[in-house]
């Protein structure tokens, strides 16, 4: 029975022949899966679609050209079924809208984009700037400091002899220049 047979019979409500057209076609079906995924295989890998894939699109395709087909118009089945299979597979491969071949596909910021001199990923968030981080940084290690550390310096500066207090100001105030300690509120003793 021939392809067009079988979809008459089909349409006219024998739906049990349908796995015997699937059975006639499955060859041309998979024949333009593995087209499509080569033509189109630097897309296809980008958006996630293997030939499994497009093989199951193309059972649909299938099933919508059987409900779809009139033989009347003198086209053979295949060429109208070939339409749909193509429609699925642009579809599935989100190709249908214009401009798709230059539009980027998001990338997750977790994808490694180098390796580093340690052998480790460097991933895009690791190289994403916040302008307000800085600033957020700055006011959490100011809190930390004025909370923290400026009350234990003060207090050990304090129980320090006039000579030691300020050999300990002068060494500190080298070490991290004036405009660090200033920064934090430190005011450098002068003997």
């Amino acid at each position: 029975m021939t392809n067009e047979q079988l979809v008459a019979k089909i349409q006219a409500g024998e739906t049990n022949l349908m796995p015997t057209l699937w059975e006639q076609v499955e060859k041309f079906t998979n024949q333009q899966a593995g087209k499509f995924l080569n033509k189109y295989y630097e897309r296809c890998t980008l958006v996630g679609i293997a030939l499994e894939d497009l093989q199951q699109e193309a059972y649909l395709g299938i099933h919508k050209a059987v409900r779809q087909y009139d033989a009347n118009k003198g086209v053979k089945f295949l060429t109208y079924a070939g339409y749909h299979l193509m429609s699925r597979f642009y579809d599935t491969a989100k190709m249908h809208s214009s401009g798709w071949e230059k539009r980027q596909e998001p990338i997750s910021l977790d994808s490694a984009i180098f390796v580093n001199d340690s052998g480790e990923d460097i991933c895009l968030m690791d190289n994403l700037t916040d302008s307000n981080a800085e600033a957020e940084i700055d006011e959490a290690v100011n809190r930390d400091y004025m909370d923290n550390v400026r009350p234990i310096l003060y207090n050990v500066l304090d129980r320090l002899p006039v000579v030691q207090r300020e050999t300990a100001i002068l060494y500190i105030v080298s070490a991290l220049a004036c405009p660090m300690l200033n920064m934090h509120g430190v005011k450098v003793l002068k003997g």
